[in-house]
């Protein structure tokens, strides 16, 4: 599925409740949510998201994940809806915030992952299955980016944002996404670049 051309920024006039995506974003003083790269993409992390705790019989609604982007000024290259169509949120040439505090696994041991990688969110939870129609359009996004860019690793953001990033003091929440339900081997399961690792030996 071809990705839907949806930016994060203050141009985007889409409803929003009673108000527009940029109207929205203008209203915090945002004109987009994603800044500029110092680093070339070779990672790709996978997330979920849903809206449950604020809206628990309709968490996955786009206009509520949105708007989760925009309260909190936080963003993903990708969001992948339920039924599968697949929102191109921030540029692939920008850096979106969608990693926070994180560290590579080893022996990469890069921080800062934002600025070298693109972020993919599914519309789920740890306690809700992903759809067919959303690995489709997963796989089918995968091998886009991979054919733009040279794509070294795909990981889940507990990968990079979790307990070991926790414990070296690079962030305080653990991040647990994409999360029980995902099956990593519907795409090839997670991937860490053999090149990285021989380097690291030498």
């Amino acid at each position: 599925m071809k990705p839907i051309p949806f930016f994060l920024e203050a141009k985007n006039s889409s409803k929003l409740g009673e108000t527009t995506v940029g109207n929205a974003l203008l209203s915090s003083n945002q004109n987009q949510l994603w800044g500029e790269r110092s680093s070339e993409i070779d990672t790709i992390v996978i997330h979920f998201m849903s809206d449950r705790f604020r809206h628990p019989r309709v968490p996955f609604k786009q206009d509520h994940l949105i708007s989760i982007f925009v309260e909190y000024g936080v963003s993903s290259h990708y969001l992948i809806l339920r039924n599968g169509t697949v929102l191109n949120l921030v540029p692939d040439s920008k850096k979106a915030w969608h990693a926070g505090g994180s560290i590579m696994p080893e022996p990469d041991n890069r921080t800062g992952v934002n600025d070298f990688s693109i972020g993919i969110e599914l519309a789920g939870s740890e306690q809700k299955p992903f759809t067919q129609k959303q690995y489709r359009s997963l796989k089918s996004l995968l091998v886009q980016i991979k054919n733009r860019e040279n794509i070294r690793s795909i990981l889940g953001h507990e990968d990079i944002s979790g307990e070991r990033a926790v414990s070296l003091g690079i962030r305080q929440d653990c991040k647990i996404d994409p999360g029980p339900f995902f099956d990593w081997d519907c795409i090839g399961g997670k991937k860490l670049a053999e090149e990285k690792s021989s380097s690291a030996k030498k």
